[in-house]
């Protein structure tokens, strides 16, 4: 018998379709972990100022001043199609929150981008209108939450009455444009029962 010096052909059409499925598998996963990545940050692109949004809001409309500190509305809510317009007097536009001048503030969505409008209610030094811009959130829709006569909770998309305030609003930003719920936002306002 005679020592073999190589490999047979099916010794190398083995080799060469392990190699190929191997290149298929990896080019496969190569591909979906591109795919996933770009989907985390698309998400993040949203995620992250949507967050900062929430927040914001949430310290703005959690320091409404007393009615008895102003004259007029604290809040008032219109929606036009998908497009709320909220306009509110707040304290929690600088730290310490609470404890600052009062603002008459507007918030609105333009496109991908909250607008807040800022303006002091009462002309002081130092104070100057402020507009706030936070861009690339995801559309932001806003009820206010009543408690009905009989005990309910009813949602409505409007709300214009002086001094008293809904028990709560509710923030949703909608996760896609073609209007799926995303996360939403409860924030009380009215936690001492001015609204009763």
């Amino acid at each position: 018998m005679r020592p073999r010096h190589g490999f047979t052909v099916l010794e190398l059409l083995v080799a060469l379709t392990l190699t190929a499925v191997a290149l298929t598998l990896t080019g496969t996963a190569l591909s979906a972990a591109r795919s996933t990545e770009a989907a985390i940050d698309r998400s993040r692109a949203v995620a992250l100022p949507t967050a900062q949004a929430r927040v914001l809001l949430t310290d703005l409309l959690r320091h409404l001043p007393s009615p008895e500190e102003v004259d007029g509305p604290l809040l008032t809510l219109t929606s036009e199609g998908r497009a709320p317009t909220l306009s509110f007097l707040s304290r929690g536009l600088d730290v310490p929150f609470g404890t600052g001048p009062i603002w008459s503030v507007r918030l609105a969505q333009q496109g991908d981008t909250l607008v807040i409008d800022a303006s002091p209610l009462r002309a002081e030094p130092g104070l100057v209108a402020r507009r706030i811009l936070v861009s690339g959130t995801a559309p932001l829709e806003i009820t206010a939450l009543v408690t009905s006569p009989t005990g309910m909770i009813e949602r409505r998309t409007a709300w214009a009455s002086g001094v008293q305030l809904p028990a709560a609003l509710a923030l949703q930003w909608v996760r896609d444009r073609d209007g799926g719920a995303g996360t939403e936002l409860i924030v009380s306002l009215d936690p001492l029962g001015r609204s009763r």
